[in-house]
């Protein structure tokens, strides 16, 4: 390996020459931007240290301005406001109880007035007396006394009352006074408060510039560290080799994408066809509805002429009949030929899902050959190991970390891998299980409809022999009756002629009752015509027969009639139940056919979700591998310079 390697080295020694100046030069840009990113770091710590201060400051200046304002407004405020309240609310009584003595005073003052009035007319009324004017004059004087000292005495209340207001009214300014000087230096406290937040304010804002300043140039050094990565592209051959695997496996899926939508074709047609068979089999109950309504017609307006009625209902009946049986077996038929279709479908299913288990093997083919390549890949790093115990200690970790940091990547993407690989087969299981219960729910249900044609058929035979036995019936009544028909036409007959000659006999027997002798022997024979004219077989027996034969025949019409009508009925009825079982056919089918077109997107939805899963791990294992490959030139380069 060594001489092999040394080899290259003189093959390719003006490469590597440039590959090292590149390395160097990569050496040198990362350790000035590793440089300035501790740079960049201390200053951020510092900046934060300060704005952290700052913030704490503004805090407790502002704390301190909270309680100083709370400490004065609540010294000034809370012991005079109390008292200022307390003298107003007791000025505030005592004029209210002055007014309530000032209307008092002033309702007295109107009674005295009115009674001063009075007094005035009534002396103006009695001049005339002059001992009693002197008296009244009195009286009026003493009264007017007596209201002038009340009158001073309340004057000098209300004096006394504006006195104490006026003591109130000066002691309530002064303490407004207070209250607004107190209330100028509050202002000026929140104007030096505002100030105070605008200038921390403006502070953050620097701060905060000066930080997005700092980001902007650790993205401008982001970007340059990127775009010197983005030099080293030269493992292009490797990603060509790459998208042309993918290729293949995107043409592979696509193969089983076709073959997928094809069975869905097979099995549209089978529903389409299934969809066929209803119509048919509604078009026949429609036909027979028809059928049972011309019936009912029949039955109605024909109640007289039975005998032509029922060979219309035969001729009726046979070919109903015949077109139920034709119908029913092109049924069966066609049902044949729908279980061909489906096991044909059931076939396809199955093939597409062997497909499936081919591409589910080629995956794991795949995997197998990445895990391979891995295997080898762990190999040469073993090796590159093994070659870098030579070296110092720093490259040692270096590597060790990028090898550390390859692996882990490597198994999560063999985990993901392993997770999709089970994400398929947990598809495909569910996909077999989902078609073969659809396709066995669907074998029932043509087994059952299949069972319910044969019933149909057995009614449709019954109802047939029912049909033959009552007009075996009818035509046995028909030759009873014919026969008693004949009988009583004879026996008129007969009795017509009997009569005839009883005529004739009674006649001779008139002419010959003039002759003596021969009286005796016409009286004997007319008393035995008339004792066999007293016998049961007279014209009133014979009718009485008829009536009786009537009713008999009547009644066992009325039979026949209603097990006629019960017939209809069962036959009504059974087909009734079919036209409901297939009703109920055609909405399961649908149901059955939208499931699946739902479970089919579902699972297409999913097998693409997969597909991505699985170009993105891809991806993730060729970007795994060119970081390898680079690792690998890594230490290559190291080996050419000790060599050099």
């Amino acid at each position: 390996m060594i001489d092999s390697e040394l080899e290259n080295i003189s093959k390719h020694g003006d490469g590597n020459r440039d590959r090292n100046s590149l390395l160097q030069e990569y050496d040198e840009v990362v350790e000035t931007l590793k440089k300035d990113l501790t740079m960049c770091k201390t200053e951020q710590n510092k900046i934060r240290s300060e704005l952290e201060a700052l913030q704490n400051d503004s805090r407790d200046t502002g704390d301190l301005v909270k309680d100083h304002f709370s400490r004065v407004h609540i010294e000034t405020c809370s012991s005079e406001s109390i008292h200022n309240k307390e003298l107003i609310m007791n000025l505030q009584e005592r004029l209210n109880v002055l007014q309530m003595e000032k209307d008092s005073v002033f309702q007295l003052w109107q009674i005295a007035l009115k009674t001063v009035n009075a007094l005035e007319e009534e002396l103006k009324s009695l001049r005339t007396d002059g001992k009693s004017s002197k008296l009244y004059e009195e009286h009026i004087d003493n009264v007017k006394e007596t209201y002038s000292e009340a009158i001073k005495a309340l004057e000098g209340k209300l004096l006394q009352a504006r006195e104490n207001f006026l003591k109130q009214q000066a002691l309530w300014e002064t303490s407004k006074d207070k209250i607004e000087d107190l209330l100028k230096e509050k202002t000026d406290i929140t104007r030096k408060y505002e100030a105070f937040q605008k200038d921390t304010l403006e502070k953050d804002r620097n701060n905060m510039q000066i930080v997005e300043t700092l980001k902007t140039e650790l993205a401008a050094a982001k970007a340059d560290t990127q775009r010197v990565m983005h030099l080293k592209g030269e493992l292009e051959s490797k990603l060509n080799e790459a998208m042309k695997f993918t290729a293949s496996l995107i043409a592979r899926n696509e193969e089983t994408k076709n073959k997928m939508s094809e069975a869905l074709e097979l099995v549209e047609i089978a529903v389409r066809e299934k969809d066929l068979i209803l119509q048919r089999e509604g078009r026949v109950s429609e036909e027979k509805g028809r059928l049972e309504l011309r019936l009912s017609k029949i039955t109605e307006e024909h109640t007289v002429m039975l005998q032509e009625e029922i060979t219309k209902m035969k001729d009726g009946y046979e070919r109903s009949g015949k077109k139920y049986t034709s119908e029913i077996k092109e049924l069966k038929a066609e049902l044949r030929e729908k279980t061909m279709l489906l096991d044909n479908v059931q076939k396809d299913y199955r093939v597409s899902q062997e497909e499936l288990e081919k591409v589910r093997q080629n995956s794991e083919d795949v995997l197998q050959n990445s895990r391979t390549k891995i295997l080898d890949f762990e190999q040469k790093l073993h090796c590159v190991e093994r070659q870098l115990r030579d070296n110092d200690d720093t490259q040692r970790k270096k590597y060790d970390a990028e090898m550390r940091h390859l692996e882990s990547k490597v198994i999560e993407l063999e985990e993901k891998l392993n997770a999709a690989n089970d994400r398929l087969r947990k598809m495909q299981q569910e996909n077999r299980d989902s078609m073969e219960h659809q396709v066995k729910q669907a074998n029932e249900k043509t087994k059952s409809v299949i069972e319910q044609c044969n019933d149909l058929e057995k009614r449709l035979a019954r109802s047939l022999e029912d049909k033959e036995n009552f007009q075996r019936e009818i035509k046995r009544l028909r030759m009873t009756f014919d026969r008693e028909m004949q009988k009583r036409e004879y026996e008129k007959h007969t009795l017509e002629n009997k009569i005839h000659d009883l005529e004739l006999n009674f006649q001779k027997a008139t002419c010959l009752t003039q002759d003596g002798p021969y009286t005796n022997v016409l009286a004997t024979r007319l008393h035995t015509m008339e004792r066999e004219t007293k016998k049961p077989s007279s014209s009133v027996a014979i009718e009485n027969k008829e009536h009786c034969c009537r009713l008999v025949l009547s009644e066992q019409m009325n039979k026949a009639q209603e097990r006629f009508d019960r017939k209809i009925k069962e036959l009504s009825h059974h087909v009734e139940v079919h036209q409901k079982l297939s009703k109920k056919w055609k909405e399961e089918a649908k149901s059955m056919t939208t499931k699946f077109q739902e479970k089919s997107k579902e699972h297409r939805a999913k097998i693409n979700a997969l597909r991505k899963e699985n170009e993105e791990l891809n991806k993730q294992l060729f970007s795994c591998q060119q970081e390898l490959t680079k690792v690998q030139s890594v230490p290559r380069c190291s080996e050419e310079n000790k060599v050099r």
